[in-house]
């Protein structure tokens, strides 16, 4: 789990209570975690609650006398709570092997040193900073304690840690996971493709595997029949295709490529009816400057960028295409102007987002002279064969052209299906992505969001159930997996937090 916030930051509160160099910081008698004296003399008391209260609300850099003060809070802590004393006799038992192992370890070392053994054990306690093996002991206890104490601290506040919001009127300055990072439930379907580089933007050369690939894709999310699911295990490209294409949760620290988070967020803020204004009062503000850039990339100021299905459909038809009618090289053999490059750069090779539109493509009229084109454009011409296909829906909040016709491509429960053209070192691509669950919206088909990100699973006390007591569908339960997966999903959960 992520502790590090924890580490220095449990009792902030205290500092900024007026706790400075020189005041006199004590063990309580008392039932409380500690007391402390100020320079005014006046003597304040603090139980476990209060500086769990005093984290989750404050946040700063932490001085020397900080440090001790934490440590005062987690060894009294399991001498005074209930939850600390029954794990005090297992904790210094754990202690006690750590420090036998010190023992066995200065011995190893003597034997193969050929030295004293009193002179390796006396190397081992500087390595720790302990002057006797009492001190060694007590290192080890304060380790345990400290590891535990951390872990019944999320245990007790995972919720809080989730669900806390930045408010005026109640004072809490402690943004929760959901507030903060604005989580996405992501999956995909990654179409991997020969080009070595992610920045030939026009010249871009894939093969005639990649071409075929990727308008049998299109094909098979087009008919509608399967699930995103199915779709993704037979078609994609990547590990991802064995969990049905599932990527699992993106937030706005996810290491995953530019064009997944800019362009997942920038979708929401931009082209999302239904989520723009959440996205305007939100953390998931995409700066003003990156969006200025991504409009100019997609070339318009409110057109939603498009890729007409009929370019999956000829670059099936074009993937083996290397010669002109008179079966000569196209234009003496150059890669670059073969059909299926020529249509990959024209509709796919862009890293801004896309969604497909079911429009036949249109290439424009040639003027007599040869001199011009016009009426050429990436938007294409609506084609109602195409939209009467299973994979086209229109969805509630997206625009797409003049708004005459609004079907996109979407899964069979009809999510919207964007369209990215990435990668790293490793692989380039172009990926179908899904969001199964925006963290923008937060009521979906009657689960909150804080239900659907929950630690729990199916059978565990605190799984979020409808009113009939029927486990409700989350996160954890998005795969039908048994119970060890379930588990192991909800344990990615908490790692969020």
């Amino acid at each position: 789990m992520k502790k590090s916030k924890l580490t220095l930051g449990l009792v902030t509160g205290i500092l900024a209570a007026g706790v400075l160099a020189g005041c006199d910081v004590t063990k309580s008698n008392d039932g409380y975690i500690l007391d402390y004296t100020t320079s005014s003399g006046e003597t304040l008391h603090y139980s476990a609650n209060d500086l769990f209260d005093s984290y989750l609300s404050e946040s700063s850099s932490i001085s020397t006398i900080f440090d001790n003060i934490y440590k005062l809070v987690v060894r009294n802590y399991f001498k005074v709570e209930p939850a600390g004393k029954d794990k005090y006799d297992d904790i210094v038992k754990s202690a006690q092997n750590d420090r036998d192992g010190v023992y066995s370890k200065a011995e190893e070392n003597s034997k193969t040193n050929k030295t004293k053994y009193d002179d390796e054990l006396e190397t081992l306690l500087e390595s720790y900073g302990c002057e006797d093996v009492d001190e060694l002991l007590e290192h080890f206890i304060y380790e345990r304690e400290l590891k535990e104490f951390n872990e019944q601290f999320y245990k007790n506040n995972l919720d809080h840690l989730r669900d806390s919001k930045t408010t005026d009127t109640t004072g809490d300055k402690y943004e929760g996971y959901l507030e903060k990072k604005v989580p996405h439930h992501v999956r995909h379907i990654l179409i991997k493709v020969d080009e070595s580089s992610g920045t030939n933007y026009w010249n871009s050369n894939i093969g005639q595997g990649d071409a075929q690939d990727l308008a049998d894709l299109g094909a098979a999310l087009a008919e509608g029949e399967q699930t995103f699911g199915q779709i993704a295990s037979e078609h994609g490209n990547d590990d991802t295709k064995e969990t049905f294409g599932e990527l699992g949760i993106m937030d706005k620290d996810t290491n995953y490529i530019d064009e997944f988070k800019l362009g997942t967020y920038a979708f929401d803020q931009l082209y999302n009816g239904s989520t723009a204004t959440l996205a305007e009062n939100s953390n998931v503000n995409v700066p003003d400057e990156l969006i200025s850039d991504f409009k100019k990339v997609i070339g318009g100021e409110t057109s939603i960028p498009t890729i007409p299905y009929e370019a999956f459909v000829k670059l099936g038809e074009y993937a083996k295409v290397t010669s002109d009618e008179n079966n000569s090289p196209v234009n003496d053999g150059s890669s670059t102007f073969y059909p299926r490059n020529v249509i990959f750069n024209k509709y796919f090779n862009k890293h801004s987002f896309a969604v497909v539109t079911p429009n036949s493509l249109n290439s424009g009229t040639i003027s007599t002279d040869g001199t011009a084109v016009t009426g050429e454009d990436e938007v294409g011409t609506y084609n109602a064969d195409y939209a009467a296909m299973g994979g086209f829906r229109e969805v509630q909040g997206i625009t797409v052209g003049n708004g005459t016709h609004n079907e996109i491509l979407t899964t069979n429960t009809g999510k919207p299906i964007l369209v990215f053209r990435g990668g790293s070192s490793a692989y380039q691509g172009v990926h179908f992505l899904v969001i199964e669950r925006d963290g923008l919206v937060e009521t979906a088909d009657g689960v909150t969001l804080s239900q659907y990100y929950t630690t729990k699973y199916p059978g565990q006390e605190g799984y979020p159930v409808d009113g009939n007591k029927n486990p409700l569908k989350t996160y954890v339960t998005f795969l039908p997996q048994n119970t060890k997966e379930y588990k192991n999903r909800a344990e990615k959960v908490e790692e969020c937090y």
